[in-house]
């Protein structure tokens, strides 16, 4: 299972590390820059799998995607583009 990964730009090294659940799914990414946090994912599963995704920069929350929700909007969305409901 990949738990860091680096690559090397110039002089720049950028490092992602991953975190997995008891299932073995992602849980968690954190992505840096020179040695310095840039941001952190966090992802939450339910029975039908991801369920929430968090992004974390510089210490802030701003932004937070709850999938069940934005498929349940989506679903009153005709093939038309129009609003059902």
């Amino acid at each position: 299972m990949l738990t860091q990964l680096t690559a090397q730009d110039n002089e720049t090294e950028t490092t992602f590390i991953f975190s997995y659940d008891d299932m073995n799914r992602i849980s968690q990414y954190i992505k840096s820059v020179g040695g310095i946090q840039q941001e952190s994912w966090n992802f939450y599963y339910g029975p039908t799998g991801i369920d929430k995704v968090t992004r974390t920069q510089g210490g802030i929350q701003n932004l937070s995607i709850e999938l069940s929700k934005e498929f349940l909007i989506w679903g009153k969305i005709n093939r038309k583009g129009r609003k059902t409901c």
